[in-house]
């Protein structure tokens, strides 16, 4: 059997060496957006080395290979050494083999998480090139083996995992093993090109750190069109996403549609806008249509979810340049022309500084803030109708769970600075720094709108603040009782208890020159973080439904074990026992220190 499936494998192999003839093979590039060249790319850009960059990220090899002509031709003596080292690792040799290997030791002072793992990510990365261009495929197939599952314990608070690999695991003992892959196949030129495959997507001014696609987010299955022009671009892009439910189940049919269109008005000011569009299995082509999602919305009834958002880039002077990215999930119209503004608007703000040194071994500094207003992001799974913690959430702003904006939660704020070093081709180190503050968006409840979470259905109404604590109350029965709707008002960040978190993080690579044999290059990293009133961000309260007696013409409410004659008694139980609920929540508030330490070492065949 293993000899037939051998053979099987020289037969495919040698198929494809004849449909392509004349097939370049490059590095990986054009299926990953978190790759190193596409913050070089960013440097260039803002000294004006090379045009303005395409706001979808990643890349076909094309425009990639447009980028690394114009660094070459208009860069300093380091952009050409920069373009040159560049080209030689994309262009320059054929499939690469590549063996990952990281230590991660987390060491912890208020917690007993305190562990040890150990990954290793074998994998095969290359482009492919033909027809002169027309067509380029890049791709990564490797795997991902761990000897801790639970990766979360590993990573510092709120960074999204860096491998596709939450999915279809096989385990033994503690160890893991998972497929980590993603693919891209392009079509066209520089100016006018489709993408297609399933990888990571960013897009708008910010590395990594985008709040609307984030490339740190869960890949997903895309296909794309991007038309550049001298003085504007289009951007489209339509996302097939795994929807969740309260219990871990994910289901398929659940979509994002995406747009942009960038208009360069002076050669400092860059104005972009965008939308999206976040859907279920009620598919319509107009999601397909360039036009305005709102407009198309009306025009079909919908009610999905509907983002749109601006970004202002601005450049004070070859270098340096201000940022802004706002996205709007909602906002309460209605109410701000009354000049309101006791009123829930979901909106993200991104602003900030970027600098990119001329000939300095400090290649970037960034200073940003970022503000994520209460309920941003979210989504009641069901508009209308009974739901319950098996129903799917077709609608909210994620793709298996993970938000595709923002990796911080609804509610919060943060300011964050780096800086990354170079020098020369072979080494690397990046300086980190941050604070943010979260606040539990359902401490704000009032007793009375606590006490109808207490008596929902268990996981259907999240009270932990994140992107699953949508701003609908419980359905639950509350006639002579006060309901204020909390939700509904301006309650950014005035909740009492605040968790801060507090970091500081250094992390380097060396590599050697590339030999016959390939190459090695190791890496080290420290992350130091604080954390005050951890907790914040677990369920407050904990629902449970209550069970309806029939007694004649009367009825009875059985709940938690206890009977009770009227509903208002039921009521006023689940009153205090929210009081009890909240106070516990409260008593767990905790402080804690983290520390991640990593070392790994990286072959390249």
């Amino acid at each position: 059997m293993v000899k037939n499936f051998a053979g099987k494998v020289k037969l495919f192999v040698l198929f494809l060496l004849m449909i392509f003839p004349s097939v370049k093979v490059f590095s990986q590039v054009t299926a990953d957006p978190q790759d190193k060249f596409y913050i070089v790319a960013e440097g260039w850009e803002l000294r004006g080395v090379i045009p303005r960059l395409p706001s979808l990220r990643p890349y076909p090899l094309n425009v990639i290979k447009e980028i690394l002509a114009l660094a070459y031709e208009n860069g300093t003596e380091q952009d050409k050494e920069m373009s040159e080292f560049y080209s030689q690792e994309i262009f320059g040799k054929p499939i690469h083999f590549i063996l990952d290997t990281i230590a991660t030791a987390k060491l912890v002072v208020g917690e007993e998480k305190t562990g040890l793992k150990m990954d290793i990510l074998p994998s095969i990365q290359g482009d492919f090139s033909f027809k002169d261009g027309l067509f380029s495929l890049g791709y990564i197939l490797g795997g991902y083996f761990t000897t801790n599952d639970a990766k979360e314990n590993f990573l510092p608070i709120y960074e999204n995992f860096e491998y596709d690999t939450i999915r279809d695991g096989l385990s033994f003992y503690s160890l893991g093993a998972y497929l980590n892959s993603n693919a891209a196949f392009a079509m066209g030129g520089k100016n006018i090109y489709m993408q297609t495959g399933v990888y990571r997507t960013g897009f708008g001014p910010y590395f990594n750190e985008g709040i609307s696609l984030n490339e740190s987010a869960y890949h997903s299955a895309n296909i794309s069109f991007h038309l550049n022009q001298p003085k504007w671009s289009y951007s489209q892009q339509l996302s097939a996403l795994g929807a969740m439910n309260s219990v871990g189940g994910v289901a398929p049919n659940k979509f994002i549609s995406f747009h942009a269109v960038d208009f360069y008005l002076f050669p400092k000011l860059l104005f972009t806008y965008y939308e999206s569009f976040v859907f279920g299995s009620d598919f319509n082509i107009s999601y397909l249509i360039p036009a305005p999602f709102m407009v198309l919305q009306g025009i079909s009834g919908r009610n999905n979810n509907l983002q749109m958002g601006f970004a202002i880039t601005y450049k004070f002077f070859p270098g340096i340049e201000w940022v802004t990215d706002c996205m709007i999930d909602n906002i309460d119209a209605n109410e701000l022309v009354k000049f309101n503004f006791d009123t829930c608007n979901e909106i993200v703000l991104k602003t900030g500084f970027v600098y990119t040194p001329l000939d300095s071994i400090c290649k970037r500094l960034s200073l940003t803030y970022t503000a994520i207003s209460p309920f941003t992001y979210t989504h009641i799974p069901v508009d209308n109708g009974y739901f319950d913690e098996n129903t799917y959430n077709y609608q909210d702003y994620s793709n298996n769970g993970i938000c595709m904006g923002s990796s911080y939660p609804p509610n919060s704020n943060r300011i964050y600075f780096s800086m990354d070093l170079n020098q020369g081709r072979h080494f690397n180190l990046s300086i980190t720094s941050a604070f943010m503050s979260h606040s539990n968006v359902s401490e704000s409840l009032t007793e009375n709108e606590a006490a109808l979470y207490m008596l929902s259905s268990k996981g259907c109404y999240p009270t932990d603040g994140s992107l699953n604590n949508h701003n609908h109350l419980p359905d639950v029965p509350h006639d002579g009782y006060e309901i204020n709707n909390t939700f509904k008002r301006y309650i950014f960040m005035n909740q009492d208890h605040k968790m801060f978190t507090v970091q500081g993080g250094i992390e380097g690579d060396f590599g050697t020159t590339r030999y016959k044999w390939g190459k090695m290059s190791v890496k080290a990293s420290y992350l130091f973080e604080y954390i005050s009133n951890k907790g914040v961000d677990v369920n407050i309260y904990n629902g449970q439904p209550y069970e309806v007696i029939k007694n004649g013409t009367s009825e009875n409410y059985k709940w938690k074990g206890t009977v009770y004659s009227t509903y208002s008694d039921l009521f006023n139980a689940a009153i205090e026992a929210a009081k009890i609920d909240k106070a516990n929540w409260v008593n767990n508030l905790h402080q804690v220190v983290d520390n991640y330490f990593s070392i790994g070492f990286v072959f390249e065949f």
